[in-house]
């Protein structure tokens, strides 16, 4: 089955976006359905208080985050979402209080937290970090789309006591081991519309 899947980093990304976007929009729905359904009855979301998500990009076909976004703060949690600092591969955190009405298209026309709303300093409040990604492996790792900034993020130990998930199709989780760097930061969980993927206990 591997031999399907390039190993090539590059290739292996354009590939699986491709994949991807072969999905009609009603099956990534109900494929998402499915993830969020796993991920809410976990101990971890339960009782967590404070977690990052992000806004979901259409252009790359990812799953669309609004409705995550509003179940959160719903459920009476506390909302984050990043912006990119400008001319850096740096992440800043905001809170969140209207997914809608709080965002605006950031400098990748991806929406990102008004400036003029709360940014966060301290990330030792964070329980949870939801992070983007195109392709995984069983032991944590992630292939972005090569940019860096998450991986400028997630690798600040005051983020160390946070639980990584990642949201992912089943495809998208190789049976082989993903090419790694040192300043590469694992997921603690992987959430597959099939499975759960736990690297680390909750």
């Amino acid at each position: 089955m591997d031999l399907e899947f390039p190993r090539d980093p590059i290739a292996l990304r354009k590939f699986i976006l491709k994949k991807r976007k072969e999905l009609s929009e009603s099956e990534r729905i109900l494929r998402f359905n499915k993830i969020l359904n796993q991920f809410y009855k976990t101990p971890r979301y339960k009782r967590s208080k404070h977690i990052l998500a992000y806004y979901g990009i259409s252009r790359n076909a990812e799953f669309n985050t609004l409705g995550l976004m509003e179940k959160i703060l719903h459920d009476g949690k506390h909302l984050y979402l990043t912006r990119c600092v400008p001319n850096q591969i740096q992440l800043e955190i905001y809170e969140i209080f209207d997914p809608i009405n709080d965002l605006e298209p950031g400098q990748f026309k991806i929406m990102e937290p008004k400036p003029s709303l709360k940014k966060i300093e301290l990330f030792e409040s964070l329980d949870i970090i939801i992070v983007p990604g195109l392709v995984f492996d069983h032991l944590g790792m992630r292939y972005g789309y090569g940019k860096g900034y998450y991986d400028s993020l997630l690798g600040k130990p005051s983020l160390n006591h946070a639980l990584k998930v990642s949201f992912a199709l089943s495809f998208s989780v190789m049976d082989f081991q993903l090419k790694s760097h040192k300043l590469d930061v694992p997921m603690d969980m992987i959430i597959t519309e099939n499975e759960k993927i736990i690297m680390k206990s909750e």
